[in-house]
């Protein structure tokens, strides 16, 4: 059977067809090196963890490519403030990096390539395009005519004459369009460089990436993915410069994660808005953090991670619904179940039993108003005699389910079984969507139990 995958550019489900004898090239965009990374990182890092384990249980031979941006603004502003070499920076975060994905149980990719080490592919592709007459130098710095490739815009879906100048792109005045973007970069006192043509400098960005995939992976990528951030202007920009080089479509099936997201901004280093992997790995068991971001559909956006602050400061919470702060539910999400994720299932007992202090407001570092939630989860409750009888008889039923473990595990079973029933009367969604009908919104891939170590355990191979 054909895998459909959803494509970015199509912005609709298409066959992922390999196109290197049977192999699936992938190449996911890593990290930029001068930090540890967050959770937003490990979402990214997962879901593409979990396509690669996938592809290869079905049978897909796959190779794997996920690079270090290892020189950039940021590692250098770092190195100058601690008074060390770029290097030793890159160097120190991508050691913190991989510690981190292994924690999460994430396989290290088939190859791991820094741009550091690819300097002479770059400047190789670079002046492909000046001699194509899409990229210009000035003064040392060369820069991309975005308006000489006519598909400019096709992946973000942006229009040239709408982007502001400005909003996404260094203003200088030396370029002959505000949109032209930096393909090397002149340089600067104090700035790590190597020699080129232009003179001494060093890449931009984007170029990285279009330079190191096509090193290991062909002119034409399987499939590149990335996180929802680096659509534009970073894929968009990889795109153009990479197929106005090789007059080929650069990638086939584009692949992107949602957002991570603190209150209505997403998560970020440069925000400052993080919660780091490593503090969340010491407060809840890695397998159920794995878990937990794995229950929300990859391209959905994923808002509160269940840190427990709220709870921590909840006055009422240790006798909820007859239950004792610390105890949890069998199986591999019991410690992420306990106290959070249970907590804030627990909504209604709190409505009952809080009093309404906004104390979980103030410790959520998602900013989230609990508070108001609370609030109108009493309200409602006020009016609950007035609903439907089926919507009471559910609420009843939850209640009695989230009494004790076993009718926990009880009504689980049920609705596993029902959830069965309908797929086999074709009442149900498809694999990838077990829902179907049932389900407002996406649901977790669903994945048969014979394959779940496959794609799961720590011991699983490729």
């Amino acid at each position: 059977m054909t895998l459909r995958v959803f494509n970015t550019l199509s912005r609709r489900k298409e066959d992922l067809v390999p196109g290197h004898g049977g192999e699936v090239g992938i190449y996911v965009c890593g990290v930029t090196v001068y930090d540890v990374s967050h959770i937003g990182h490990g979402r990214s890092a997962i879901v593409f963890d979990v396509i690669r384990r996938y592809l290869r249980h079905r049978g897909y031979a796959v190779k794997f490519v996920k690079n270090f941006t290892d020189i950039d603004d940021k590692i250098i502003r770092r190195a100058n403030q601690e008074g060390v070499t770029a290097h030793e920076i890159s160097e120190r975060y991508i050691a913190e990096y991989r510690a981190d994905m292994a924690s999460l149980g994430v396989l290290a990719a088939d190859v791991e390539p820094k741009a550091t080490e690819h300097i002479p592919q770059m400047i190789a592709l670079i002046e492909r395009l000046i001699q194509r007459g899409v990229a210009y130098p000035v003064e040392g710095d060369v820069y991309f005519e975005v308006r000489r490739f006519p598909g400019y815009g096709k992946l973000s879906g942006k229009n040239l004459e709408e982007l502001q100048a400005g909003a996404r792109v260094e203003v200088d005045e030396r370029k002959r369009d505000p949109l032209d973007f930096a393909l090397w970069k002149a340089t600067k006192p104090g700035e790590p460089s190597w020699k080129s043509p232009w003179g001494d400098g060093r890449p931009g960005w984007h170029i990285e990436c279009s330079a190191m995939a096509m090193q290991y992976l062909g002119e034409t990528l399987d499939l590149h993915g990335g996180g929802e951030d680096l659509v534009f202007p970073h894929h968009e920009n990889e795109i153009a410069q990479s197929e106005a080089a090789t007059g080929r479509p650069f990638v086939r099936q584009w692949t992107h994660n949602g957002f991570v997201n603190l209150a209505a901004e997403k998560m970020s280093k440069s925000l400052g808005n993080t919660l780091t992997i490593k503090d969340l790995v010491r407060r809840h068991d890695p397998e159920a953090l794995r878990l937990y971001l794995l229950g929300t559909h990859y391209r959905e956006m994923l808002a509160c991670i269940r840190c427990g602050a709220c709870l921590n400061v909840c006055p009422v919470f240790r006798t909820v619904g007859g239950h004792t702060y610390g105890t949890t539910y069998p199986g591999p999400i019991g410690s992420v179940l306990t106290p959070h994720l249970r907590g804030i299932d627990e909504f209604h007992h709190l409505s009952y039993a809080s009093s309404l202090c906004g104390a979980c407001t103030d410790a959520c570092p998602v900013k989230i108003d609990l508070h108001h939630h609370l609030l109108e989860n009493r309200r409602n409750a006020v009016n609950h005699s007035a609903r439907p009888w089926a919507e009471r008889m559910g609420f009843k039923i939850w209640q009695w389910t989230m009494q004790s473990a076993w009718r926990f595990r009880l009504v689980g079973g049920l609705a596993r079984m029902a959830l069965r029933v309908t797929h086999g009367l074709g009442l149900g969604g498809t694999a990838l969507d077990p829902m179907g009908p049932w389900s407002k919104n996406h649901a977790a891939p669903r994945v048969p139990e014979k394959s779940f170590r496959a794609l799961w355990g720590k011991n699983a191979g490729n």
